[in-house]
């Protein structure tokens, strides 16, 4: 306890009460606060005129207070005013009390442990000679969540039951990004591999948030989950709420690439109903790799970590398209998925160029699109010259459910491939540009323009005019807000 004497000459005698370290609870704990002192207090009167044009007045005493949080990390101030020397106080030590304002939001804030720190109080009114305070510094326990929080393994290649694998697993200790809460330095995390409660292991240190687990590929079909348990615990013996992460042996479908073949066809229509599709021209392609569905939402959640689809929920979600994916989300997943795959990046991610030499995923050019959708076929549709059979083989506004549906479920085209049209628009590598009449041998489409090329229709098209072979579309390739737009990848052969 102690009183400041230079107040007495503003009218207020202050006393200062310090908090003592207590045993806390699991959800926070409480510091020792030193060197608790007014460096200044001074007269904040003020008067105005209010709406009615009457006169307002305000008496009250401005005071710098200043202190130092004891402990480590950071922490979170409070201050509690009593009005008779501390026989009484507020409530709570945040509580809104009408007789003290904290100036310029400054308890909004962290304060780093050992430092001092100042702020300005008004207390509000005339002589107040008990006036006395409260400081108090709080820490709450940490918080971590799983970064990510399903782990998949076996992306590219299906995991062997009975195969010993190793896998990191990692957490994000995100409560150092909550500014208002103040927080101790880890300690350790402790990790329960069989989620039954037993601790298997502990990390420590730099690498505490991560664990490499240890273990054998389940016996069975793949899609076979196990949970492990963490517990981040910090230098007080303050408790995080425990974070399950998921470890996936393996994908329910696995991305599938269908061979296409080397040939010639006539790409685009001289039909009016086929939007920019004229002129028809001769195209010759190399043979490449095409995946056999849009990637699905699963594959995309394995390959990047998240999964931005609308659609993410309801029966057989795992496997629909992923969708609300921009052509620079498209082509981040392919490099992400040649990373996993021990191949050559394509996509410089600064030019956004494609390396058409490199051995890595990329998106299908507009021409192999067609080339794949066609699949040997001249007609409209890639099955005839008419819709009948349509329901059969493509997702559309009248049989979707205003909704995206399941890859694989209605009909393959002659190459195998699955969805080439509804369901989600496809993005294509090429930048959307008019056709020429000249043969061309492997087209890479436009050098440059504004927007990228989409194929295919949706599972909302009205007008099947979409989902002609040769029609074409286009949209700007920032955008990632359709629930109608996803793609699939090609490989080189």
């Amino acid at each position: 306890m102690k009183t400041i004497e230079n107040a007495t000459k503003l009218g207020l005698t202050i006393t200062f009460f310090t908090a003592i370290l207590s045993a806390g609870n699991v959800s926070a704990q409480i510091l020792h606060v030193d060197s608790v002192s007014v460096d200044s207090v001074w007269n904040s009167d003020s008067s105005w005129y209010d709406i009615n044009s009457i006169l307002q007045q305000r008496v009250s005493r401005d005071c710098n207070v200043s202190f130092i949080p004891q402990g480590e990390g950071t922490a979170q101030m409070f201050i509690a005013i009593s009005m008779d020397s501390g026989k009484t106080w507020a409530p709570k030590p945040d509580s809104l009390i009408d007789s003290l304002i904290v100036q310029n939001y400054a308890l909004y804030k962290t304060f780093v442990t050992g430092q001092k720190a100042t702020i300005t109080v008004r207390v509000l009114g005339g002589n107040r000679p008990g006036v006395a305070f409260k400081m108090i510094a709080r820490q709450a326990a940490p918080i971590i969540v799983g970064n990510p929080k399903t782990n998949f393994l076996g992306i590219v290649t299906p995991p062997t039951p009975g195969q010993k694998i190793g896998t990191a697993l990692s957490v994000s200790l995100v409560s150092v990004l909550w500014s208002i809460n103040g927080y101790c330095p880890l300690a350790k995390v402790y990790w329960d591999a069989l989620g039954d409660g037993t601790i298997d292991d502990s990390t420590t240190g730099t690498n505490a948030l991560t664990w490499t687990w240890l273990t054998q590929v389940p016996a069975g079909a793949s899609r076979q989950r196990r949970a492990v348990i963490a517990r981040a615990i910090d230098k007080i013996g303050l408790s995080s709420v425990p974070e399950t992460l998921t470890v996936q042996f393996g994908l329910q479908r696995i991305i599938a690439m269908k061979d296409i073949p080397t040939g010639t066809f006539i790409m685009g229509s001289d039909s009016s109903v086929d939007y920019g599709a004229s002129p028809p021209h001769q195209v010759t392609l190399s043979a490449f790799k095409m995946q056999e569905t849009d990637v699905t939402q699963e594959q995309y959640l394995a390959v990047m970590g998240t999964n931005p689809s609308y659609f993410d929920s309801g029966t057989g979600a795992a496997l629909r398209p992923v969708e609300t994916v921009s052509w620079y989300d498209a082509v981040h997943y392919c490099n992400a998925l040649s990373k996993l795959s021990g191949l050559d990046t394509v996509y410089n991610t600064t030019t956004w160029a494609a390396d058409f030499t490199k051995s890595g995923y990329r998106l299908p050019t507009e021409a192999q699109w067609e080339y794949a959708c066609r699949a040997g076929s001249i007609t409209e549709f890639w099955w005839g010259p008419d819709t009948n059979g349509m329901g059969a083989r493509t997702w559309s506004y009248n049989n979707s459910g205003g909704t995206t549906q399941p890859v694989a479920t209605k009909l393959a085209n002659a190459y195998g491939l699955y969805d080439m049209t509804g369901n989600v628009w496809q993005w294509c590598n090429d930048w959307y540009g008019s056709y020429t009449a000249g043969a061309a041998t492997d087209p890479t489409g436009a050098t440059t323009g504004t927007y990228r090329v989409l194929r295919g229709g949706s599972w909302n098209y009205y007008d099947v005019d979409d989902i002609r072979s040769a029609n074409r579309y286009y949209n700007d390739p920032d955008v990632s807000n359709y629930v109608v737009i996803g793609f699939r990848v090609v490989l080189p052969r």
